[in-house]
């Protein structure tokens, strides 16, 4: 087995080969503006080829291109490797070598590889966020030019149809004028975008029966199950749902020393598209799970707004984690008498191979 590190750069990727049964070591700088050399460099080896790539930004090519050149590819987490590695020097050609050597002794803090298919249609949803964000930061820049002019509209929604007939009518002086028309062109023009992502994004989902099985969880709609099911990936990578709680950034952490106990929050080591997504569906199941309710009110009067959000979305995971498993749609709990005190208990339905 030949085991290559790739300590990758924005123009070039500093790579170490090492044979795992002779010890023998080629490194290479291999320059990015030129893919037939590192295709010729993979494949000169005789036997097999694993390579390790670090997740940084630009690893989705270098997969690629390392997949199609016959190599087995894994991800290693940056920060765990640098810390699992020897020695306190550091440079280019020392990162890869290390690479190779923590694959070769079978070390490697591994992360999530999709498949390419995945990789593909998990970046149209988040491609979509981000278009969805930058709509956010255009209407934001309106509502403050109308309050630096202290205009107030009639509708409560100054996006909708009044209230943008509302804008369109305005009469304002230059450079308003001018700065409001600009914005809402471009304000049409991502809400087209937007539009036609969602089309695609119905039209694969369609293709997919596991999204009904995530649907019939209270506050997860069309666009939530796609998130849900291309950023998970295959639910049997999770051991338990205390780890898949952990790689949504749901699960809080504890610190003890001596007779001091703490209670650090849920952090941001995960999948923050996972975390994004079930805080905000959580708000649907507040509203339609009795149970999750009366979970979410018990922690409100005991630990806030926030912390209550929280733990309420670390239930729905729990429990989305469960229906992957068991392939079960969700169930909500029956009606109590004591709505306030109940614990949001998952009660999974028919097999989801029975589910219309």
């Amino acid at each position: 087995m030949i085991e290559i590190g790739m300590d990758q750069h924005k123009r070039f990727s500093a790579v170490a080969a090492l044979n795992a049964q002779t010890g023998e070591v080629v490194e290479r700088r291999l320059e990015h503006d030129d893919a037939e050399s590192i295709v010729s460099f993979l494949r000169s080896f005789e036997g097999p080829v694993r390579v390790t790539l670090e997740t940084t930004g630009n690893w989705y090519w270098l997969a690629d291109l390392a997949e199609d050149a016959g190599a087995v590819v894994r991800l290693c987490h940056t920060v765990e490797a640098k810390r699992r590695r020897r020695g306190k020097a550091k440079n280019d050609r020392l990162d890869a070598l290390g690479l190779a050597q923590l694959s070769a002794e079978d070390r490697v803090p591994e992360a999530y590889l999709p498949a390419r298919e995945d990789r593909d249609r998990r970046e149209r949803h988040r491609f979509r966020i981000r278009l969805v964000r930058l709509q956010t930061v255009l209407k934001n820049s309106i509502h403050a030019l109308l309050s630096k002019l202290n205009i107030e509209g009639p509708f409560e929604d100054a996006f909708g149809k009044g209230g943008r007939a509302h804008l369109d009518a305005l009469a304002l002086r230059e450079p308003y004028a001018g700065h409001l028309r600009s914005a809402l062109r471009v304000l049409d023009a991502l809400h087209a975008e937007i539009a036609r992502e969602q089309v695609a994004i119905r039209a694969e989902l369609e293709s997919n029966p596991a999204a009904r099985l995530l649907m019939s969880a209270p506050g997860i709609g069309e666009l939530t199950a796609y998130l849900l099911l291309y950023e998970i990936g295959p639910i049997e990578r999770f051991p338990g749902d205390k780890q898949f709680a952990s790689y949504c950034c749901l699960a809080p952490g504890t610190e003890q020393s001596a007779d001091w106990h703490g209670r650090p929050g849920v952090g941001r080591a995960g999948n923050l598209y996972l975390k994004e997504a079930f805080t905000n569906a959580v708000l649907g199941a507040i509203r339609k799970d009795p149970a999750i309710r009366a979970f979410y009110n018990r922690q409100l009067r005991r630990n806030g707004a926030k912390k209550a959000k929280v733990a309420a979305a670390h239930k729905l995971a729990v429990a989305v984690y469960h229906m992957l498993r068991r392939r079960q749609a969700y169930r909500p709990a029956p009606a109590m008498k004591n709505q306030t005190s109940g614990k949001p208990v998952l009660r999974l339905g028919r097999p989801f191979e029975t589910v219309a």
